[in-house]
């Protein structure tokens, strides 16, 4: 079911936007209802280790909403992962850079990951970048950054694994941009 709060503001709101907005940059996410040192711990760390503000750390997804919009089920500690939206222009731009470096200019295809279906994932990487404005780290090639990110998040993770199943994240190059990605979540539950 989704929370209260954020059902008043869809019921109130008509624009997509800006119900996406009201929701999503608000810092009431409902997984942390009465644990809210907890959220500040775990934005805390984040900020601290890609060197942001606390404020560019956001949560999305069911541990934001209370429940998943896709999935028609709840948020649930044991089951459900935290999705991390990390908001940064900088960060965004200096994981594109070594992407760039990395890849000599996208010509060295085998740092990227294989997706499911055998191709290639630098067309998916280059999807997300341009038409949505993220970089999803599951898509980044091999190399540095990836470990390093991989090997915070894991260990963030596992000191968390009272409050949910894993943390993930991705980085965004404008509230804009996030908002906008979190429309499609609003929508379902109109």
């Amino acid at each position: 079911m989704l929370a209260a709060s954020h059902k008043n503001i869809i019921d109130k709101e008509k624009n997509d936007f800006t119900r996406a907005g009201a929701i999503f940059l608000s810092n009431y996410p409902s997984c942390f209802v009465g644990k809210e040192e907890h959220w500040h711990a775990i934005r805390l760390r984040i900020a601290t280790n890609f060197s942001i503000e606390v404020s560019n750390v956001r949560l999305t997804g069911s541990g934001h909403l209370g429940a998943s919009a896709f999935k028609s089920t709840i948020f649930d500690e044991k089951k459900s992962d935290l999705d991390i939206a990390i908001i940064s222009p900088a960060l965004f731009s200096r994981y594109l850079t070594w992407v760039i470096l990395e890849t000599k200019s996208f010509t060295r295809l085998s740092a990227f990951p294989r997706l499911s279906d055998g191709r290639s994932g630098l067309e998916e990487f280059k999807l997300y970048v341009s038409q949505k404005g993220m970089i999803r780290p599951d898509l980044l090639p091999a190399g540095k950054f990836k470990t390093e990110w991989m090997s915070f998040f894991r260990d963030l993770s596992a000191d968390n694994s009272l409050l949910c199943k894993k943390i993930t994240a991705a980085i965004y190059v404008s509230e804009e941009c996030f908002v906008q990605k979190q429309i499609p979540s609003i929508r379902k539950f109109i």
